[in-house]
């Protein structure tokens, strides 16, 4: 006998679908039919429970910030629309985001989660692959040396799942063959974008496989001469990637002068300079670091708490080693440490969802179906 989907499995398959395709099914502004969901699964949640419910210490500290945001940005700075955007946005993910989670998560299990992130990075991947052959909409050529996929949560989706597929080879409890094919497929998705953030984090994750099972060093020579090969079939003749992976000296320049506002303005680290009024003389930028982006628009606090409601999954450093699935978390620490310090913090909401989930499953413990 056939046996039928729950709701439950259903409306994950929606999420899951969703979380890639938001920013191509908008409905007003930046927010997507993705929001919608939450929204409307959200609301009908908390009227089932019919006001039995207990707020979570995340949920109390995402109230916070955003009451402190507000504060900060209306009284401080005045009511302009930039401000109600990003103001709007903030609140979204820090209030409906977490409630969601909360609710709808603690019914999936982390592997659950997990494997589906992995087949989601894999269907990217290809799109991704076969873009610069078919012109696929999907994936666009940015008319420099990188094709930037349209889709939502990239950065997220392969942090996450690359983390975990290493993690599993690590334990042991996933192939070599295996492991390699996904290397090597992930690998050229990522160089044909010409992220050179996410590639930087995706060695950083491999660091402990390389540590503990020296064979991926030999697969690591064949990726480079695949790539090389590539190299030449696309003549990228101003690939970021291959003039200019580490060196970026304006984005150097960008932080040093912002450091130098607050140098001469020190009020500002705690109250900000107001949502997109801070910009650098080096065409007109914001810092390229998450962090200082937020203190600019919002102040130290919320750069704080903001952080920690988003990315406490990295306090996996400060856990005894025994702990549970803690390496897991460390590796996706290891490949977002680059994103989060040479990007701009984006209110994108596939990124954040994905990371919020993963801190959800940091907080709450719920390992036990993961692989130890």
């Amino acid at each position: 006998m056939t046996k039928r989907l729950s709701v439950n499995s259903i409306f994950y398959l929606l999420f899951i679908s969703l979380v890639p395709l938001s920013s191509l099914v908008l409905i007003v502004g930046n927010f997507s039919l993705l929001d919608l969901v939450i929204v409307l699964y959200t609301v009908a949640w908390r009227i089932k429970l019919n006001g039995e419910y207990t707020a979570s210490l995340t949920y109390q500290l995402s109230l916070i910030t955003v009451t402190i945001a507000v504060f900060t940005i209306i009284l401080v700075y005045g009511v302009t629309e930039e401000a109600v955007k990003s103001l709007s946005q903030l609140i979204f993910i820090l209030f409906f985001v977490p409630l969601f989670i909360q609710c709808f998560f603690d019914k999936v299990s982390l592997d659950k989660f997990l494997n589906s992130i992995s087949i989601l990075s894999m269907l990217l991947s290809f799109a991704i692959i076969i873009s610069p052959i078919i012109s696929h909409p999907f994936v666009k050529f940015d008319l420099v040396a990188r094709y930037q996929p349209t889709t939502s949560g990239t950065t997220a989706i392969y942090i996450i799942a690359f983390s975990y597929v290493s993690y599993l080879f690590y334990q042991r409890k996933l192939a070599f063959l295996y492991f390699s094919a996904y290397l090597l497929f992930t690998f050229l998705a990522i160089y044909l974008t010409g992220q050179r953030s996410l590639l930087l984090g995706f060695f950083l994750i491999l660091t402990p496989v390389i540590i503990k099972r020296g064979a991926i060093v030999g697969l690591g020579f064949l990726f480079l001469i695949i790539i090389q090969r590539l190299y030449v079939s696309f003549d990228f003749s101003s690939s970021r990637l291959t003039e200019n992976l580490i060196n970026d000296a304006s984005r150097v320049q960008i932080v040093i002068e912002f450091f130098q506002s607050i140098s001469t303005e020190p009020i500002n680290i705690f109250v900000g300079w107001g949502v997109g009024v801070w910009s650098s003389a080096i065409n007109s930028q914001e810092p390229h670091n998450n962090f200082l982006h937020l203190i600019s628009d919002y102040g130290v606090y919320v750069a704080i708490s903001y952080s920690m409601i988003v990315y406490c999954f990295a306090m996996a450093f400060l856990q005894p080693s025994v702990t549970n699935n803690r390496l897991l978390y460390i590796m996706i620490t290891l490949g977002l440490i680059p994103y989060y310090m040479a990007h701009t913090y984006s209110l994108e909401r596939g990124n954040i969802l994905l990371f919020m989930v993963i801190s959800f499953y940091f907080l709450k413990g719920k390992t036990a179906q993961c692989v130890e």
